[in-house]
């Protein structure tokens, strides 16, 4: 399973430190969502990770920063997915980038553009950083045959994880674990990497 960390949408203190370590202990994919963050927010951010890791780095916003800090992967969120026709994911594919989207509803897995790598799709527990924000259905079920890969989302804690495996999702993404007590991020993701079969 591929593990993937998500930031806080809100600033963390030392934040850039805690990501720096993170990539140090083997995180193979961040996901940078800050929604509300301007651009130069974000570039300030950015500029504080190590360099050598921005090819690791999937952004949310502000998706012309790309060829500034050479990162190769862009997420699209549901909605602005939705506001897009396929052709625009085509393109960015052809040239060389890795796309992501999220998924509220399995249904939606058919609709996507083969253009995208994996999904996130959730939440698959009741939500660490929503509280109330809870699964739509009590039982997931995933298609065996699917053309894009599967990430869960969601109050997901290392002690779910076999779970999920159970599942066959293809990977996690944590978030509300690893931010909710932000001077222990690396002991919590330490101990995420230790449950995962990779």
């Amino acid at each position: 399973m591929k593990i993937i960390v998500v930031s806080n949408p809100d600033a963390v203190e030392n934040e850039a430190s805690i990501i720096n370590a993170l990539f140090d202990e083997g995180l193979k994919l961040f996901h940078l969502r800050k929604p509300d963050y301007s651009e130069n927010e974000l570039i300030g951010l950015i500029e504080k990770i190590n360099a050598k890791n921005h090819s690791k780095i999937v952004l949310h916003q502000h998706h012309q920063l790309v060829e500034r800090f050479k990162i190769n992967r862009i997420h699209f969120s549901e909605s602005a997915r939705l506001k897009l026709k396929e052709e625009v994911f085509v393109n960015i594919k052809t040239k060389g980038f890795r796309l992501s989207t999220s998924i509220h509803e399995l249904s939606a897995l058919n609709l996507l553009s083969d253009a995208f790598t994996y999904t996130f799709y959730g939440p698959a527990f009741e939500s660490i950083s929503k509280p109330g924000y809870k699964p739509k259905s009590k039982e997931i079920i995933l298609p065996d045959n699917r053309k894009i890969k599967i990430v869960a989302i969601g109050g997901i804690t290392p002690n779910r994880i076999s779970e999920l495996e159970k599942l066959n999702f293809d990977g996690v993404a944590f978030l509300g674990a690893i931010w909710a007590d932000s001077k222990n991020a690396i002991n919590i993701f330490r101990e995420c990497s230790q449950n995962v079969n990779m």
